[in-house]
């Protein structure tokens, strides 16, 4: 598999200029003299909790990827996944709905020595299993927290969020079920996006397409029947995983607002978190930039003053989502180097 270094530098560029204007839009609506003298009265000691978390989101992360990686392949050790995990986070934050972290996290994988097709299982795993937590969460979030989504422009993006949100996860049932007509759907629709390119037609490239494909799915069909047969043990604890990692999540927010003094309820605090992280899930800009910023200091403004927000958003960004870009965005680029050279 091969990324491509171009492409992830526009991505990258795009996601730091729609987060600064995220910022600037939080900052001009609820900003004053008090917001800059609120970063100061941030507890410093929180710091080291906060820290705390984002190692276990990182870690927690990697198990779910290692339980099936350590199954497939040597490749497969804890190192391995833990750079394929924040390879992930790094990607996901480039691309357009998120779409790159799975591709990164088979790149990382499959330079590893794990193949293509096992490390493809592994990432649908997850995201299946994020997708039910998460289902299971939200249905109820949406509804118990409908209060504080207001105006148009929020439940735009709750009801688009929650239309992807069901596609995709209606896509990947009708992948796990039947995968070969998926795949021979997908096999057309790559031959005809080549054929406009290039203005002509290949009926020998949508042959050795479609013959790739229904390679790669019978592998991946196979590594899906293993688990079943000989891991369900690793199915349930990846569940278990995928809640505690949310739940995990969430508590950065609340760690977020003790820090700044502010004291609210942890159920409410992680059911807003949660009805955030569904909203930014499917946002169609990179990484959720713009959408996150504005949707979190919106969201959020039941439990913030409304001179903290800007504060709360960039803390919460910074140790949620930032950090882990930067030491992915490492991994992933030096990994990238590395392929050049060889």
């Amino acid at each position: 598999m091969r990324l491509s270094r171009r492409g992830i530098s526009k991505g990258l560029k795009l996601f730091v200029l729609l987060s600064i204007l995220g910022f600037a839009f939080v900052f001009y609506v609820t900003g004053s003299r008090r917001t800059i003298s609120a970063f100061g009265s941030f507890r410093l000691e929180y710091i080291w909790l906060l820290l705390l978390l984002v190692l276990g989101d990182y870690v927690l992360g990697t198990f779910r990827i290692y339980i099936f990686a350590r199954r497939i392949n040597s490749g497969g050790s804890f190192r391995n996944c833990f750079r394929a995990n924040l390879a992930n986070i790094f990607m996901a934050a480039v691309t357009p709905f998120q779409t790159g972290g799975g591709i990164a996290q088979i790149y990382i994988l499959n330079r590893s020595g794990v193949s293509v097709s096992g490390a493809l299982s592994v990432s649908i795993v997850n995201f299946i299993a994020t997708l039910g937590i998460l289902l299971a969460a939200v249905i109820f979030l949406i509804k118990s927290t409908s209060k504080e989504i207001t105006g148009v422009p929020f439940k735009f993006v709750v009801s688009l969020s929650s239309f992807l949100f069901y596609f995709a996860f209606g896509l990947f049932l009708f992948f796990t079920i039947r995968p070969t007509v998926f795949t021979q759907v997908v096999a057309r629709i790559g031959t005809w996006l080549r054929v406009v390119r290039r203005r002509g037609h290949t009926d020998g490239g949508r042959h050795e397409l479609t013959r790739k494909l229904l390679e790669l799915v019978d592998q991946y069909q196979r590594y899906m029947g293993y688990y079943w047969r000989e891991a369900k043990g690793a199915l349930i604890l990846n569940l278990i995983l995928t809640a505690v990692l949310y739940f995990n999540k969430c508590m950065v927010a609340y760690v977020v607002l003790l820090g700044m003094g502010v004291h609210a309820p942890v159920w409410r605090v992680v059911s807003v978190s949660l009805l955030i992280i569904f909203l930014l899930y499917f946002a169609p800009t990179p990484g959720a930039s713009l959408v996150a910023e504005t949707s979190a200091s919106a969201l959020m403004s039941v439990f913030v003053p409304s001179h903290m927000l800007m504060v709360f958003t960039f803390l919460w960004r910074s140790f949620g989502t930032y950090l882990g870009v930067a030491l992915g965005g490492f991994i992933l680029l030096k990994e990238l180097a590395s392929e050049v050279k060889g």
